[in-house]
């Protein structure tokens, strides 16, 4: 074995042995769906960060800053910034007020009724499958390079790690491995940038002959014309602002903290390093074409890692991609198995379930989800499309739920039949333009994620318009309103979750 396999064997082993560690500690329900509700504003950060920054935005915007330019992927990722903040300063604090433990649970309480509570249930899982699937493939590149495995023998390691985890450690595990995965992939990534600089010419003489040889490292739309440029951006932005601010793995980080001040923190830490994080791993890489300008672009992290660094260091950066990867997929196997368990077996099969059963048919579901993905992601005929479309097609599901969510928390006008008719609308809007851009029958321009949240939103605004809302949505609506009680301790918040 070479450095870069043993080092990145080292880590999955330490991964795993984290997880199996922090399982110890499992307290019950509470510690399963939402980690007792005591995460401080470090393992907030660090969770966000891991989760967000998948092998879809290592591989995807390292290979877009090679091949188009870097100002135009920081643009894009400063949308995602904004929708952090957002997040934590605003729509987080409301959500925690309702002591939520998944998503569902939010739409199910501000609009009662079956049919907005099994639509949202529909769409987490949806999405789940559709994101996992990007996320998974999307590590075959670093295993198949360093290890020569094929999709297959990538799935089953991956997904078996993930699994074991999540299965053991429920969201604990998840925040605390994702933490310590983050650490890992930000430092890689710091390391990084300065071999880069020096290969293509060092500071500042780089950037001089940039500007000159590579015009798009200067401009904000990179290689794009301007109207491709800004069709692009309003997409990309779109679905950075969706993934931040209406993905259920995203969201369910207002949950854990320990209190709103301990997210917002978390928010501000995150504020602070994501803009490092942006320029060694965005803009230091629209540098690589002076490095080697034939490179396949999906390949320019992995040839960095392999070619411009010592081989240590370069093993801990791809083993910062596996780090990126699991923790991505960590948190969407944790929230798949939470809907699957609470918002259909307990809700659907069996209302009257101890909590102790309930913890095991939890982790059944971790299982069952596990199963599922790997049936789906290891069809050949998956491959490239899973890729590419995974993470869009989820994304759009999510804009078609947005316009409930945030009129839920602020628009007491906002009505149940507003909030159900909206996300089914939008969820068909976003699966029918989505189905005619993957066989060219809608403009390959016509973003389904914009779609979905435009429609959604005009049918909840014309919905509500004609309809009133009910006492019991005015309620949930002025509960959210009341400021966090420090009395409110995990135990409490637990109890008043299962009531």
């Amino acid at each position: 074995m070479d450095t870069f396999s043993i080092v990145i064997t080292v880590s999955l082993i330490a991964y795993l042995l984290i997880g199996v560690y922090v399982s110890r500690n499992l307290k019950g329900l509470d510690d399963f769906y939402v980690m007792g509700r005591n995460a401080s504003p470090f393992l907030i950060c660090g969770t966000l960060l891991a989760t967000s920054t998948s092998s879809v935005a290592l591989i995807g915007y390292t290979g877009g800053a090679y091949s188009i330019g870097p100002l135009y992927f920081l643009l894009v990722s400063a949308t995602s910034l904004i929708g952090n903040l957002f997040v934590g300063f605003y729509l987080g604090r409301y959500l925690r007020r309702l002591k939520l433990w998944t998503l569902p649970d939010f739409f199910s309480a501000r609009y009662p009724s079956e049919l907005t509570r099994g639509t949202s249930t529909v769409i987490v899982l949806a999405s789940m499958i559709l994101y996992l699937t990007a996320v998974l493939l999307g590590v075959n590149i670093v295993l198949g390079i360093v290890f020569g495995w094929g999709t297959i023998v990538s799935l089953l390691v991956t997904i078996g790690l993930v699994t074991t985890f999540t299965l053991l450690g429920g969201m604990r595990g998840v925040v605390i491995t994702d933490t310590v995965m983050f650490v890992v992939f930000f430092l890689a990534a710091v390391a990084l940038a300065p071999f880069i600089l020096s290969a293509a010419g060092g500071w500042p003489g780089a950037f001089q002959t940039a500007s000159v040889e590579l015009p798009q490292f200067v401009r904000w739309r990179g290689a794009y014309g301007t109207l491709e440029a800004v069709s692009l951006f309003i997409e990309l932005g779109i679905v950075g602002l969706v993934l931040v601010t209406a993905s259920p793995p995203m969201i369910s980080r207002a949950y854990i903290a320990r209190s709103e001040k301990s997210l917002a923190r978390g928010m501000i830490y995150l504020a602070l390093l994501l803009p490092i994080f942006g320029y060694c791993f965005i803009y230091i890489f629209g540098l690589m074409p002076l490095v080697n300008p034939d490179l396949d672009p999906e390949n320019a992290f992995p040839w960095a890692a392999t070619n411009l660094v010592p081989s240590l260091l370069g093993a801990v950066a791809l083993a910062g991609i596996v780090a990126a990867v699991l923790s991505t997929a960590s948190s969407l196997f944790q929230q798949a198995a939470a809907t699957l368990s609470r918002d259909i077996y307990q809700r659907y099969l069996n209302p009257g379930v101890s909590d102790t059963k309930l913890l095991v048919i939890s982790r059944l579901c971790v299982l069952l989800v596990a199963v599922v993905v790997f049936v789906v992601t290891a069809r050949p005929e998956i491959g490239s499309f899973g890729v590419l479309y995974g993470y869009l097609f989820a994304a759009a599901f999510w804009a078609a739920w947005l316009p409930a969510l945030y009129a839920g928390v602020m628009w007491r006008g906002a009505t149940t039949a507003a909030a159900a008719w909206s996300m089914i609308g939008g969820g068909v809007i976003a699966l029918l333009v989505g189905i005619g851009r993957v066989y060219e029958v809608t403009p390959q321009w016509l973003p389904p994620s914009v779609c979905a949240l435009l429609g959604a939103a005009v049918i909840l605004i014309a919905i509500s318009m004609s309809t009133r809302s009910s006492e019991q949505e005015i309620e949930v609506y002025e509960r959210m309103r009341k400021p966090e009680r420090l009395e409110d301790t995990p135990e409490e918040a637990g109890a008043d979750a299962r009531s």
